[in-house]
Parts: C-alpha cells; sequence; structure tokens
C-alpha cells in the first residue's frame, strides 16, 4: 500500500467524521433520542444517525479527497476561491449568453438526427467567449465541483463531477446546461482570452458509459476516473482504486469509528 495515497484517504473520512460528528451535533442528537421510548441504547441510535449522515456524504468525501490528491501535487493547483464552492446570487452570465445555451441544449436533444456534438460545442464556446463581456447580467445560484491550474501548461480546469452517467432524461439534460452555463459564468469571472485556455470536463467516477452524451463532445470533454489520474495525477489509480475497494477493512478506517462510538 502507498502510504501517501493512505494519508490523504485518511485525512478526508477525518475531516467529514469531525463534520457529522462535531460536539454541536452529538449533543443534539443525544437531547434527541434520550426522550424517546426504545429498546436500542442511545449511543448506538446516535451512532446510528451519525453514520447514515456520513453515508449520504459519501461523494462529498470523493470530492474531497479529489481536492487533496491536486493539492498534494506540486504541478497543480487548487483555486480555493472557486473551488467546491456553492456560490450564492451572483453574476452567473449575461442573458444572450445564457439564451444561447438554453437554445443549444433543445437543439441537440437525442431526437434531432443533425446533432454533430464536436463541432456544435466548439461553435457554443465561440459565442461565450464572443459575449464574454456582455454587461445585460443574471443573478442565480450555482456550485463549482473542482477547479485547478495546470501548472506544466498554465491551463485551468472546470470539473463537474458525478459518480456515473446513469440519469434520468430531464436530469441529465438539466446537468449539463448546469455545467456550460457555470463554465460561462468563470469564463467571465476569471476574466479569461482565450478558450484553449480554459476547458470544460465532465468527470464521471464510474468507468461503464450508460448513456451517449449529445451535448458535450466525449473525446476531448469527459473523461472517467482511471483516465483523470493518467492525465494528470502521479498517483497511480491502480493503487488509489484497490484501496478504495478494500477500505472498509483497514484497521486504521475501523479505529475511525471505534473512536467516534467511544466519543458518542
Amino acid at each position: 500500500m502507498n502510504d501517501e495515497i493512505k494519508k490523504i484517504i485518511l485525512e478526508a473520512i477525518t475531516k467529514l467524521i469531525n463534520e457529522s460528528a462535531s460536539d454541536k451535533n452529538v449533543i443534539k442528537f443525544r437531547k434527541i433520542h434520550k426522550d424517546k421510548i426504545h429498546f436500542v441504547p442511545v449511543k448506538y441510535r446516535v451512532f446510528w444517525w451519525i453514520l447514515q449522515s456520513l453515508n449520504i456524504k459519501f461523494w462529498n468525501f470523493i470530492e474531497e479527497l479529489m481536492h487533496l490528491i491536486i493539492k498534494n501535487e506540486n504541478h497543480l493547483e487548487i483555486l480555493d476561491e472557486y473551488s467546491w464552492k456553492r456560490i450564492w446570487n451572483e453574476v452567473y452570465c449575461d442573458n444572450k449568453t445564457s439564451s444561447i445555451i438554453d437554445k443549444y441544449i433543445d437543439s441537440q436533444q437525442e431526437w434531432n438526427n443533425n446533432l454533430k456534438v464536436d463541432e456544435n460545442f466548439a461553435l457554443l464556446i465561440d459565442e461565450i467567449y464572443k459575449n464574454k463581456n456582455n454587461d445585460d447580467l443574471l443573478k442565480v445560484k450555482h456550485d463549482i465541483d473542482i477547479l485547478f491550474k495546470d501548472k506544466r501548461d498554465w491551463k485551468i480546469y472546470y470539473l463537474e463531477a458525478k459518480y456515473n452517467d446513469d440519469h434520468d432524461t430531464w436530469k441529465f439534460v438539466d446537468l449539463n446546461r448546469k455545467m456550460i452555463k457555470t463554465y460561462s459564468w468563470l469564463v467571465k469571472t476569471l476574466k479569461i482570452d482565450k478558450k484553449e485556455d480554459f476547458i470544460p470536463i465532465l468527470f464521471y467516477m464510474n468507468e461503464k458509459v450508460r448513456y451517449t452524451n449529445s451535448f458535450i463532445p466525449q473525446t476531448t470533454n469527459i473523461i472517467r476516473w482511471r483516465d483523470l489520474f493518467n492525465k494528470f495525477f502521479t498517483i497511480k489509480f491502480e493503487d488509489l482504486d484497490q484501496y478504495l475497494k478494500n477500505i472498509w477493512e483497514d484497521r486504521d478506517v475501523i479505529k475511525l469509528f471505534d473512536d467516534l462510538l467511544n466519543k458518542i
């Protein structure tokens, strides 16, 4: 086992445990369950609630892990001001660009027999840069998953991260719409001049392809777990993947949860 990988993973798990099992949360859950009639001891009920919270936050663990891996690479730099942030009531993009993106999404629906994804997406990106200085602005809520700079070529990469592409039809459509609109906002906010310097990527952790994307080019702007590591990281994908598959039986991980129960 690569000790560096294990250290990064344990750091990510510890952070999530500390967030879910903060003193404030433990006191709150103990108070809630103390007054309930039940044969299960209070500490186990509180423990169960925290485990439920951690289960829900599995994808938060993956995002936190990705950020720690990126920060561990000397040639990469996380743009902390924006990466993994939920930004509320900020300038999103101008009305014209938003309308152009909506029309693009509508025109690229699967019923259209003339999709030309690579060609049409390139034209859309050109339009985004053409309108990046427009000041007819919209303000909406949005979030950014991963944003980092590769100091080997000084390009910036925006990753919209998902576990897999097993989405129902409308969620899948909205995912792509949201990603492109967030990209357009970042182009404006980061004052990017050349499209070659800023690459939007839809990242899937799952290797299995479930949907053919009709909005974003497969070869240039969609990447999966193994290929992401091969492209950007010095950590070997095989080492990380093997450890994650057996993480539940690691003695140090088990100790984290034993300590959590003792805390409760």
